[in-house]
């Protein structure tokens, strides 16, 4: 859980895709990245409303999907 920023960490050999989606489905935070090796940032979601949301991280060969708590 986050009052507004979540860090996000993760290895990457391929070109990622970072979304952020509401409870709706409607997408809140969408980032496309072409680094290669381990990947460090933050998503700021302190303009959204607090609830979950799902954060999925999409690469060629991978998806992994988390859920977000903003409180």
């Amino acid at each position: 859980p986050s009052s507004a920023v979540f860090k996000i960490e993760f290895y990457s050999e391929n070109e990622t895709e970072i979304s952020v989606t509401n409870i709706l489905g409607k997408q809140v935070y969408l980032q496309r990245t072409h680094s290669f090796g381990q990947f460090n940032d933050l998503i700021d979601l302190s303009e959204q409303a607090k609830g979950i949301y799902n954060l999925t991280i999409t690469s060629s060969n991978r998806i992994s999907k988390r859920k977000l708590i903003l409180q």
